[in-house]
């Protein structure tokens, strides 16, 4: 990913221009400029909130951000390995999140054909 890629998402998403967006970030306008010009890229905590601001996972951006300005061959292949990794995390994430998800409206239903809607609590009903 480009710097520029990322900065244009940014703004799009925060509804901003580049002066608001570095400020959010903690960067000067000089530096986002050289980041928009794809003659530099942010790197670290500010990449992490930049990533955050575009809507994007921060640890996949930071790979794909250095893959991009990785000069040798074995620090591309490396990057590259990174991001693989960073998805498969995320792949793995929103399948335990969705099987969770599945599992829920399971016991729902299962509630349901079962006694029908669930009994309301009355013990806090004089407390309240």
């Amino acid at each position: 990913m480009k710097a520029s890629e990322l900065i244009n998402k940014a703004k799009t998403r925060q509804d901003c221009k580049a002066a608001e967006l570095a400020r959010m970030v903690g960067a000067s306008s000089g530096r986002m400029s050289e980041w928009e010009a794809d003659k530099n890229r942010p790197k670290g905590l500010q990449a992490a909130q930049l990533a955050e601001l575009a809507g994007l996972d921060p640890w996949e951006t930071i790979c794909a951000l250095e893959e991009e300005w990785a000069s040798k061959a074995a620090e591309k292949t490396a990057w590259q390995g990174f991001l693989m990794a960073a998805r498969s995390r995320a792949s793995l994430v929103a399948k335990k999140a969705a099987t969770g998800l599945k599992v829920a409206v399971a016991l729902i239903a299962a509630l349901v054909l079962l006694g029908g809607e669930p009994k309301r609590s009355t013990a806090l009903e004089g407390a309240v």
